[in-house]
């Protein structure tokens, strides 16, 4: 079996292929990895906050070995203003 070619037309200079590839590439490629990816870099940044290494249970979004890592995690925001 063949497969079309993904981007039709002449190839590009370096930078317009990146930029080809990178707007209409298949989503679904890399989706998974950019989430789990984003929470690590984020749960990097709480634990250098309070100090501790944190056991993260992924499921509930929680760091169950410090409590006091909920206040980044899921911040109280003031009347009026929320997510």
């Amino acid at each position: 079996m063949t497969l079309p070619p993904l981007f039709p037309g002449p190839p590009l200079p370096g930078e317009g292929r990146w930029f080809v590839g990178w707007r209409f590439a298949p989503r679904r490629l890399s989706r998974w990895k950019r989430g789990r990816r984003s929470e690590a870099v984020l749960l990097g940044n709480v634990a250098f906050r309070t100090g501790v290494k944190l056991q993260w249970d992924a499921e509930n979004l929680k760091a169950t070995n410090a409590p006091e890592a909920g206040q980044y995690i899921r911040p109280e925001f003031r009347e009026g203003w929320g997510l």
